[in-house]
């Protein structure tokens, strides 16, 4: 009995409260753990059988998993704790487990992967997440747990329930040590459960089909087969997209163990620190990256500004830094300043974990500060309305909303992603650049209004000269009415 599984057995027997029989299956005590192995003290208040296939201390009833002498239904909570892993057939055994299972009934199951061989009397097998998953397939509830790297986990456990929820606010550790939840091939959490969606709070699927999405507007702006460097990679969803589609090599930083532990096999090195707290000049070589990524990152480190600073000798002379970043001048922000709100949240604008904000005046002076030169600005936009604070637009006096959207161009303006090149010839030829583009785009608008314009008078011509003749056809007529009269 391991003491991070005892002590989640403690932690569920004061929350869950059922009646009838516990079953613990695999209930031997081995030598050393006489005593210190049992659960009863749990269960006190309720009958209490420990079966295993051989006779010894905590055992009171010899018994083959794979085909229990035991009636289906018959007990309301089993205990299977670090046992499968020595049955040779554990998908069998399980299926027992389930048949014996009442309705309302919860069956608790633990296992290892990343752990040493040792019999009891004989070791079989290593299970993953995922295999723990599989096992309780068919139960109402199921949920599966973990302890250690989620790619190398040492400790696996399955709670699958029939006739009852398992909506229990899931402790953050056992035994001293952080215990999260499992989410089948790592999917965006579900947002009504806390516990899943503190543990990838910033994991997403990329969406290219989305190009008004930050993620997409970033993507379009790397070079197939570059070097990267991503600041911040979370899970490494960008990462993957980077490595098998475009071909790149991607250096990552990541200071979520765990998070990283998802990355790595999308990255071609991963580094797991804080990037605020990094020696640079320890692992990057001047000159190397033909790009650095910040997706949504600047704004969650304490300075933001010696960051870009210390990395600015790691990219290439014709390089470029890929930065989203959220717009504190939104319109739904400046109306909850109004009314005299300013309430964080887990994710969005105000995203609880963000310590900057920045306007795109302000942004821009911090690029130039630290020697980069904004080449292109790209703006992701989402209306006050439609955002995460659904601002009532039209409930406000329209005086205060029409000076917003006069002041402040970007109210509608949700993030910017923006391009920046060091301040060097090759940055001074790309700010020419995009200054020239941006004029010549400004023209081309100017052209096709002029164009609409024409198209409109000429349309208009047309019609004046039609009502001309017309009015000339009527005139006629009354001069001709008029003759018949005085004659």
């Amino acid at each position: 009995m391991r003491d991070n599984i005892k002590a989640l057995v403690s932690w569920l027997s004061e929350r869950i409260h059922l009646e009838g029989l516990v079953l613990e299956v695999g209930s031997y005590q081995v030598k050393g753990q006489e005593g210190y192995a049992d659960l009863r003290p749990y269960f006190r208040n309720r009958p209490y059988l420990g079966i295993d296939m051989r006779q010894g201390p905590g055992v009171d009833c010899i018994q083959d998993v794979h085909g229990l002498g035991i009636q289906s239904g018959s007990a309301s909570l089993v205990l299977c704790l670090d046992t499968l892993e020595h049955v040779r057939d554990p998908i069998k055994a399980v299926g027992e487990l389930k048949r014996i299972l009442t309705t309302p009934g919860v069956l608790l199951i633990s296992s290892v992967m990343d752990f040493p061989i040792h019999e009891h009397p004989a070791d079989y097998w290593r299970f993953t997440p995922q295999a723990f998953l599989e096992l309780l397939e068919g139960l109402d509830e199921r949920l599966v747990l973990y302890q250690g790297s989620l790619l190398k986990p040492h400790t696996v456990i399955g709670i699958g329930a029939k006739g009852l929820q398992l909506d229990l606010p899931w402790p953050d550790e056992v035994g001293g040590e952080p215990l999260f939840m499992y989410t089948p091939e790592f999917s965006p959490p579900d947002e009504t459960n806390s516990e899943t969606n503190n543990r990838f709070k910033y994991h997403y699927k990329i969406d290219t089909s989305d190009p008004e999405s930050s993620h997409s507007r970033i993507l379009r702006m790397v070079k197939p087969g570059s070097r990267v460097l991503e600041i911040g990679c979370a899970t490494g969803y960008m990462t993957r997209y980077l490595t098998k589609e475009l071909g790149c090599e991607v250096t990552t930083v990541e200071i979520d163990e765990v998070a990283a532990s998802v990355a790595r096999p999308f990255s071609h090195r991963i580094i797991v620190a804080d990037i605020e707290a990094l020696d640079v000049k320890e692992v990057f070589k001047p000159g190397y990256f033909d790009h650095i990524i910040f997706a949504d990152v600047l704004e969650h480190l304490k300075n933001p500004r010696d960051c870009l600073k210390r990395l600015n000798p790691y990219l290439k002379d014709d390089g470029s830094l890929l930065i989203s970043i959220p717009n504190a001048a939104h319109g739904s922000l400046a109306l909850e300043l109004l009314d005299g709100r300013w309430d964080y949240r887990k994710t969005g604008l105000l995203d609880s974990t963000h310590l900057r904000f920045f306007t795109i005046s302000t942004f821009l002076n911090l690029l130039e500060e630290t020697g980069f030169w904004a080449v292109a600005i790209e703006r992701v936009q989402v209306d006050p309305w439609t955002s995460e604070f659904k601002t009532q637009w039209s409930s406000y006096p329209r005086e205060v909303t029409a000076y917003l959207e006069k002041v402040n161009p970007e109210f509608r303006t949700y993030q910017f992603v923006i391009r920046a090149c060091k301040m060097n010839r090759y940055g001074e030829q790309e700010l020419y650049r995009a200054q020239y583009e941006a004029i010549k785009s400004a023209l081309h608008e100017v052209q096709e209004r002029l164009s609409k314009i024409e198209e409109q008078y000429s349309a208009a011509k047309e019609q004046i000269k039609g009502l001309l003749s017309e009015k000339e056809g009527l005139l006629s007529e009354k001069e001709g009415l008029q003759k018949e009269l005085e004659g």
